[in-house]
């Protein structure tokens, strides 16, 4: 078991032990490896949102060159579906582009999008592509 050999009134003395750095007032001593270590986390989590900010704002810098050049398109100012053509490159066959680039350009022309996750919303009836016989790779 252990035994304290100090009483309370030197346990309330050793708390309260006068500080000798000038300008500050006599208390307790300041917990420095806590204020230490609370400055370090909030040096991290600063940094953080800093990397967080940087990450999303870089890739915006340079949208108003890829407008131009067509590597991206603004959705809700398509004149027509010929445009979304080169974009769908990753489907095998032309038929299936036009196909996918006429679905997406109706959607569109019946109401602005407001963001490019209505084209997830989009449906196609299975009907409607099982009577399409060019479009294998969509079955």
């Amino acid at each position: 078991m252990v035994v304290t050999r100090s009483t309370a009134a030197e346990r309330r003395q050793r708390q309260t032990t006068v500080t000798a750095v000038p300008g500050l007032r006599p208390g307790p001593v300041p917990r420095r490896r806590e204020a230490l270590l609370l400055s370090g986390g909030l040096a991290v989590v600063l940094l953080g949102l800093l990397l967080v900010y940087l990450a999303v704002t870089r890739p915006l810098a340079d949208v108003p060159a890829k407008l131009a050049s067509g590597e991206i398109q603004n959705l809700n100012a398509l004149d027509s579906s010929e445009k979304l053509l080169p974009l769908l490159d990753f489907y095998d066959s032309a038929e299936e582009r036009t196909f996918v680039a006429e679905t997406i350009w109706r959607r569109l022309h019946e109401s602005p999008a407001p963001n490019v996750g209505e084209l997830a919303k989009i449906r196609v009836p299975a009907s409607e592509i099982g009577a399409n016989r060019q479009l294998t790779g969509l079955r």
